[in-house]
Order: structure tokens, then C-alpha cells, then sequence
């Protein structure tokens, strides 16, 4: 049933979300980011899990509660986080940045990134390029303004994301993988 490290407990909805619930959004992200590691109240997410068993697999909210405080312990579950939709936030565009760091640039380049809001991951990575960012911009003028600040420690190479036939996903679970 809790397939990763990551849970992430949260409703899909085909609605078009209006501001309300845009600013409740960014309202609940600006918490997460000002208290790193606290996502939701774990009894929430209990809850959640509980709400979506299948009748056959009920579990009730304690019983989930104790089994989600196991996989803490025991370092399974690192923490919980939103999975918030860029595109309600007015984040419509995703960009895969690779970056190259001048010789002597890393750490620079490090902070930068870590300063740069609208960047959701970066990898470090082998070969060619150190690092690979994903970031969620409002507009293409947008990627300009942060790549004007890499290109001065780094080199870069942008791919904008059409789609993504696979979306962010749970780990599989060990003896679960695919063919």
C-alpha cells in the first residue's frame, strides 16, 4: 500500500481551481518551505490512506497511523509533501535545464540554484553536464531571466516539456518491479 519514500496524499480533481483555492495553495507551499521537512499532519494523511483503502484492505485511521510511524522509524517514509499542479499555481511551463559549471563555478552555481524559487529539482549527475534542473515558469520570458543568471558560471542547454506520458510516481516496492 505505501509504495515509496515520499507519500503523497492528495485529491485529483478535472476542475478548473479558482483563485480561492490558488492561494490556498500557495498559502499551504509557503508553510512547507518555512518549515522544511513538516508536510501534512500525519493524522490527515492517515486519514487519507485510510478513506482510499479498498473495503477489502480497510484499515482503520489508528491502525494506518501506527504502520505509517513504523516506516518512519524504520527510515522507509523520509516525509510527506504536497503534490501541487503547476499549471493552477499559473506555472504552465516545465523546463529540463542541463547546466556545465565553469572551471571553479560549482559552488556558485549550487547557490544559485538553491536561491532560484522556480526550481522544483536538481540532480547531479555524471558525464558531460553536472547538474540537471526542473523548473516551472509562468511564462518563456521567465526562462530567460533565470538562465541570465546561470550564464555567467555556467553553460546551458534547455528542452521545454511538451507533456509527460509518465507522471511523477511511488518507488516500486521491492519484489514488485516490472518485467
Amino acid at each position: 500500500m505505501l509504495a515509496g519514500k515520499v507519500i503523497s496524499v492528495h485529491k485529483r480533481s478535472k476542475e478548473k481551481h479558482g483563485n480561492g483555492s490558488q492561494n490556498e495553495a500557495k498559502q499551504v507551499h509557503q508553510q512547507s518551505i518555512e518549515k522544511p521537512n513538516h508536510g501534512p499532519d500525519e493524522s490527515r494523511v492517515a486519514a487519507g490512506v485510510a478513506d482510499r483503502s479498498a473495503p477489502a484492505d480497510f484499515m482503520s485511521a489508528p491502525a494506518v497511523r501506527e504502520r505509517l510511524q513504523r516506516l518512519e522509524d524504520s527510515g522507509v517514509i523520509n516525509g510527506y509533501r504536497l503534490d501541487l499542479d503547476p499549471k493552477s499555481l499559473g506555472l504552465p511551463i516545465m523546463a529540463i535545464v542541463r547546466v556545465r559549471p565553469m572551471p571553479g563555478q560549482l559552488q556558485r552555481v549550487v547557490e544559485l540554484v538553491r536561491e532560484t524559487a522556480n526550481i522544483s529539482e536538481c540532480h547531479r549527475v555524471t558525464g558531460e553536464d553536472c547538474f540537471i534542473l526542473k523548473m516551472h515558469l509562468d511564462a518563456i520570458e521567465s526562462l530567460d531571466r533565470v538562465l541570465d543568471r546561470l550564464l555567467a558560471h555556467a553553460a546551458t542547454t534547455t528542452s521545454i516539456v511538451q507533456s509527460s506520458p509518465v507522471p511523477p510516481r511511488s518507488l516500486p516496492l521491492p519484489g514488485h518491479t516490472a518485467q
